[in-house]
């Protein structure tokens, strides 16, 4: 089965993002892995995803150090 990709990008609004993984992680089957676009968010955001994500094998997280346009984020 062929790997399927799911991209996250978020600025800010942890509790919004926290969410959307949450719901991506319930309903997703077989091979998939998901990338969070961490596109500079304040550092509490970003400690507080690296913290929730640990143990998920199929998250990877991305940190872009300034705020950038969608198409280079992704």
């Amino acid at each position: 089965m062929p790997l399927k990709s799911v991209i996250v990008p978020f600025r800010g609004r942890w509790s919004m993002t926290r969410r959307c993984l949450e719901a991506v992680r319930k309903h997703s089957q077989g091979a998939y892995e998901v990338l969070a676009v961490d596109n500079a968010s304040p550092a509490a955001d970003a400690r507080a995803l690296r913290a929730w994500s640990r143990g998920w094998k199929n998250l990877k997280v991305r940190a872009n150090k300034k705020n950038i346009p969608f198409a280079q984020a992704v």
